[in-house]
């Protein structure tokens, strides 16, 4: 009896006569992409379907529908459009995020930082911690029900358990209502009803698999050497600091009474684990101590120029003997030209310095975030999190970015110049003034499936990797570094990000080299 068979909905079919029906999403969730014909902008939305019609399922999705326009008050929660019924079937109407799953930037045998690590930690436990307070857990935190949105790099939380749940449910002959949704390798346990617990577990396990660097399959067989008494997961991975081990580790736990109570709880842990961090890190600093009133003394060295030593009465014959010779030589006017020549070119060489390009300015290494694991490459953290964003939409694409080098001081740039077996070339020296790298925003990228010799080399603009940053790096706030007038970029490997305010304060067109 309330049982239908499940067809899927067709292409540019609508729905309520406004949803138009582009494109199927998922196939147990019966989730689709559509068009809201009542939109001015034409917005795309997704539509999800419920195919049963049981009472007792239409009140129960009703129920979450209206539990859903709630959360989605968040900015990070997709909002709810409309829930609606048709030919006795039950829809939901969501806001579209465009971006990607969190899935693509979580690579087998790629470690991510600590610092990402940490930073997607506060992102998704801010939202959990809003989703809680409203007495309600997500039961289906996954990589893939974490989206980045393109735009800006936020996090968003969509796909909820207990919604999806309900839309996989099937009447049998008999009456039994069962799912045939399958559970998720990063369920906590098999409660019908998640609590709050099982989203921290999951979170935690999507962190580790981060730091890892491996997938739910290999965590499991690290878990079981856990259980058996040996070292926990992060302890593998010597990188990780004991403090975030811990973190996960109370995150993760078997025994849902020890984790954190809920994701607010487990974010003011956090954030204090973040500001012990910085503090250590500040307390590295050398600090020098200054007596109030005291002059400080100076760097070790003469009192005054030897020149000061000198008798005044040499200078003064010095001088006389000076003109007497250039005037008995016929040279005194000549040389007073000379002498108003080189005086008037020292006031053009000041204004052309003036106004010449200036260097842009070097960070500090604490505003840094590493790249890789061994430290090797770093970047300023919005760089970082854009370009490893962007790399997970090229590989979505069939493009492998890698990269090649990120933060250098200006020091280690000229040592690298001047020890090169051949001379600087002139332009080689213009472009160290001109250089970026020292900022945290520039970076070079390879390609990996191309020779490796195109890597920092011209023939990197003949690579798929370089056509696919032209069409899309702008998209992730990065664009070429150094270009000619006609727009060519002149070192095509060579990029920088551009995509929140400090950066395009740094680099506006005022106060740019080029």
């Amino acid at each position: 009896m309330n049982s239908h068979p499940r067809t899927a909905l067709k292409m540019s079919e609508r729905l309520a006569g406004r949803y138009e029906i582009v494109k199927q999403l998922g196939h147990l969730g019966a989730t689709y992409l559509a068009i809201d014909h009542h939109s001015p902008s034409l917005a795309r939305c997704v539509i999800r379907e419920l195919r049963q019609t049981h009472p007792k399922l239409l009140k129960r999705f009703r129920r979450e529908a209206m539990t859903l326009e709630q959360l989605g008050r968040h900015p990070q929660i997709p909002q709810l459009f409309a829930y609606f019924s048709q030919e006795e079937r039950f829809y939901l109407a969501e806001e579209f995020i465009e971006g990607h799953a969190l899935s693509h930037e979580l690579v087998p045998g790629k470690c991510l930082s600590e610092g990402y690590v940490t930073r997607l930690l506060e992102a998704v436990l801010g939202v959990l911690a809003h989703v809680h307070r409203q007495n309600v857990a997500h039961g289906n935190i996954t990589p893939e029900s974490l989206i980045r949105r393109r735009s800006d790099g936020q996090i968003f939380l969509i796909g909820f358990g207990q919604v999806k749940m309900l839309s996989t449910l099937e009447v049998e002959p008999s009456g039994r209502i069962v799912s045939c949704q399958p559970a998720s390798r990063y369920a906590a346990s098999k409660q019908f009803r998640p609590q709050p617990s099982d989203d921290l577990y999951a979170l935690g396990l999507i962190a580790l698999e981060a730091l890892a660097g491996m997938n739910c399959r290999d965590l499991e067989q690290l878990e079981r050497k856990r259980y058996a008494g040996g070292a926990s997961p992060q302890e593998d991975h010597a990188q990780i600091s004991p403090t975030l081990t811990r973190f996960i580790d109370q995150l993760i736990t078997d025994l849902p009474g020890q984790r954190y109570p809920s994701a607010e709880a487990a974010l003011a842990a956090l954030t204090g684990i973040v500001s012990r961090r910085q503090t250590a890190e500040d307390s590295r600093l050398p600090t020098v101590m200054v007596t109030p009133g005291q002059a400080q003394p100076l760097l070790a060295g003469p009192s005054a120029s030897p020149a000061a030593s000198l008798p005044d009465l040499f200078w003064l014959k010095a001088v006389a003997g000076i003109l007497i010779s250039l005037t008995f030589l016929g040279l005194g006017f000549h040389a007073w030209q000379w002498g108003e020549y080189r005086v008037s070119r020292l006031q053009q060489n000041w204004q052309s310095w003036r106004s010449r390009p200036q260097p842009y300015p070097e960070t500090s290494p604490r505003q840094l975030t590493s790249l890789l694991e061994d430290g090797s490459i770093q970047l300023r953290p919005a760089a970082a999190t854009a370009f490893w964003a962007m790399v997970a939409a090229a590989r979505a694409d069939g493009v492998n970015l890698y990269p090649l080098a990120g933060y250098q001081s200006r020091a280690e740039q000229r040592e690298q110049l001047y020890d090169s077996p051949t001379p600087p070339t002139t332009e080689a020296k213009r472009r160290l003034r001109l250089s970026d790298y020292q900022t945290g925003y520039a970076i070079a990228i390879g390609d990996y499936d191309a020779a490796k010799t195109t890597d920092r080399h011209p023939s990197f603009a003949q690579t798929r990797a370089f056509r696919w940053l032209a069409q899309h790096g702008a998209d992730y706030g990065f664009e070429p570094s150094f270009e000619s007038a006609t727009g060519t970029p002149i070192e095509p490997w060579h990029w920088r990000y551009v995509g929140d305010l400090d950066s395009q304060a740094l680099f506006k067109p005022t106060s740019n080299p080029e």
